[in-house]
């Protein structure tokens, strides 16, 4: 007598796991805490040397849906599609190890594709937050597909959050999966190819937190995500039988140089020096008269004796008739630039 397979899940959720052990609890207890649970967990582990892969074993041990899949290190694409090959869901939730996914999300996901049967992928709305769990920013509400799009077409794949994507497993399969030529910036990838055979779309909700730390992808390797999303973009165009327009080809080195600003400040307002320094230099070797990398330079370099520096210069600005150097102050901090 053969055993009879068990009945596919609802939702295969998919999740790549690489060195997240300081935040993995979070992210799995917010799945296995779904009011929808009916779902397979699959977890892949991408070669990770921290304790992710204990803490793996440890859910694993207690929750059956949990399904963990180790493989040497090859990033996160490669992890997303051995992943993919062993789905089973009808449709995939994307979920990364460092986020924390709200207990309505499953639910109101799988509602909202159910009743839109041309929609192949629905993201939510976005809230941005720390290392440690702190509120940062609210993402800018993106709903229809036509806006969804637009930003892609501009290299904006934010406008549908990938970690808090939810997909139709047969159109992805339909169309090759993600390209593993693209370690980076596959998202924006996937979905421009999505695109052109379905709708896209976001539950309009605040249904996941996007931990922004100094680990992210995004701030170890903004050269190749930038190169990568220019290769894409002009793939895209090509498809449509039109060129790349300009302004996108030069996009990519502005988005790098104001991401490694952005990356820069919140570096030194944590105390990570040498990171704020590494930004700053970065920046001022491609565009040496960018004065906000100059600013985020000389308060690295200053280290933890910038305050002091700064009280001092403010100081001497009180004093009549005394020309003190313009140093910027706190509300300036190279967000602007």
């Amino acid at each position: 007598m053969t055993d009879t397979p068990s009945q596919p899940p609802a939702i295969s959720v998919l999740m790549p796991v690489y060195n997240c052990g300081r935040h993995l609890h979070p992210a799995i207890d917010s799945i296995l805490n779904q009011t929808f649970g009916d779902f397979e967990f699959l977890c892949v582990d991408d070669g990770s040397t921290d304790e992710s892969p204990a803490v793996l074993r440890e859910y694993g041990a207690r929750d059956p849906r949990i399904k963990i899949l180790t493989k040497a290190n090859g990033g996160v694409t490669s992890a997303l599609n051995a992943g993919l090959a062993i789905a089973r869901g009808e449709f995939i939730a994307r979920m990364d190890g460092d986020d924390v996914a709200d207990p309505e999300r499953f639910a109101l996901q799988i509602e909202y594709m159910r009743g839109h049967s041309e929609c192949v992928a629905v993201g939510c709305h976005v809230i941005n937050i720390d290392g440690d769990g702190i509120e940062l920013q609210r993402s800018v509400p993106y709903v229809s597909h036509e806006e969804i799009t637009g930003c892609l077409w501009n290299g904006n794949s934010s406008a549908l959050p990938h970690y808090g994507a939810f997909m139709r497993r047969s159109v992805l399969a339909g169309i090759g999966n993600y390209r593993e030529e693209f370690r980076t910036a596959q998202d924006l990838d996937l979905f421009l190819r999505m695109s052109e055979v379905g709708k896209l779309a976001n539950v309009p909700k605040y249904l996941m937190r996007y931990r922004v730390h100094e680990s992210s992808v995004g701030s170890k390797r903004a050269g190749e995500q930038a190169r990568n999303a220019r290769e894409i973009l002009r793939q895209a165009y090509e498809r449509r039988g039109m060129k790349l327009p300009k302004k996108l080809a030069k996009w990519t080195n502005i988005l790098v140089a104001t991401n490694r600003l952005k990356w820069g400040w919140k570096a030194l307002e944590e105390g990570r020096y040498s990171e704020a320094r590494s930004h700053a230099w970065n920046v001022l070797r491609r565009k040496p008269f960018r004065k906000y990398a100059w600013h985020l330079a000389l308060h690295a370099f200053l280290g933890p004796s910038r305050k002091h520096f700064r009280s001092i210069v403010h100081g001497l600005r009180k004093r009549p008739n005394h020309a003190a150097p313009v140093v910027p102050s706190e509300t300036v901090d190279g967000r602007n630039g």
